[in-house]
């Protein structure tokens, strides 16, 4: 009996070799420090599945690459603001009082990421920042750099590793996603005074001295996806991504500095949360000082 993959018709399948040529054609270069989005089911039938393509990139990028992945784990919070998990109020305090608080080494990647994040950040020699909602894991020489410091306020900022990705020239890869997953795209929303902007409280757990779990409140950016797409297309020439296919799955690598620079621009001259149809959810909710961002 065929593999149900087969007899579903899906293409493939895509070996080790044939994954690292398809990057490599899609423009992926010896020593890059890249930041990646995957859909693993895109990328078809592939031999050994995201085994495969962990490897292949670092194929491509050479010893001296540095593959960089999103690990939020924005479950560990408050359960009085969890969303899509409600539990009933009178847990609340059962909740609260033994919450595990965050461990770099134990807390897996929420699922909402995909399957590939959580492989990287389980690989024995990745590196994780200490975010206790934003963290990323890193492979490669640039890992300690792109991580540290993580400050626990405004985790998406330019304190942390997404400034640091833009400091190192960093590439953004998608497979098989759409810019809405592109990280990388909420650091201008931190550097970008656009109208509107606001920020909220975020209440994470941490260990107290006796070991029982503590509640630390943090101030986190309120963000927001639905204009990545036109970002991405107002990119010209030079800046504008590069397009093609990673086994089956359309794949799209951009210079993360334009990128960041379109966004700045087009936040700061479109962007209006002050009006209901942006941004209803925001009401009430405090303005973010430019200056702690």
């Amino acid at each position: 009996m065929l593999h149900p993959a087969a007899e579903e018709g899906t293409p493939g399948p895509f070996g080790r070799r044939a994954l690292t040529e398809d990057l490599e054609a899609l423009g992926l270069r010896r020593g890059d420090t890249v930041i990646v989005h995957c859909s693993l089911r895109s990328l078809g039938w592939t031999i050994g599945g995201g085994v495969a393509l962990l490897v292949a990139l670092r194929d491509a990028l050479g010893p001296q690459g540095t593959v960089v992945v999103p690990t939020f784990t924005t479950y560990l919070c408050d359960p009085a603001t969890w969303v899509r998990r409600r539990v009933p109020e009178e847990w609340w305090p059962r909740i609260r009082a033994s919450l595990p608080p965050f461990d770099p080494e134990v807390h897996p990647a929420q699922p909402s990421l995909g399957r590939f994040p959580e492989l990287v950040r389980a690989c024995r020699t990745a590196r994780r920042s200490a975010h206790p909602l934003y963290s990323f894991a890193a492979l490669g020489p640039a890992a300690q750099e792109v991580l540290a410091p993580h400050p626990l306020d405004y985790g998406l900022g330019a304190g942390g590793p997404l400034g640091a990705l833009l400091r190192l020239n960093a590439r953004v890869l998608l497979l098989g996603v759409g810019w809405d997953k592109a990280t990388l795209l909420h650091l201008p929303e931190h550097l970008t005074d656009f109208r509107g902007r606001r920020s909220h409280v975020i209440a994470v757990p941490e260990a107290g001295a006796d070991g029982a779990t503590r509640w630390r409140e943090t101030t986190q950016l309120v963000m927001y996806e639905g204009d990545f797409p036109a970002v991405a297309d107002s990119l010209r020439g030079a800046a504008a991504p590069r397009l093609g296919r990673v086994g089956a799955a359309e794949a799209r690598l951009c210079e993360g500095r334009p990128l960041v620079d379109a966004a700045c621009l087009r936040m700061a001259r479109h962007r209006d949360f002050t009006r209901s149809a942006m941004g209803p959810h925001l009401v009430g909710i405090a303005p973010a000082p430019a200056a702690a961002l």
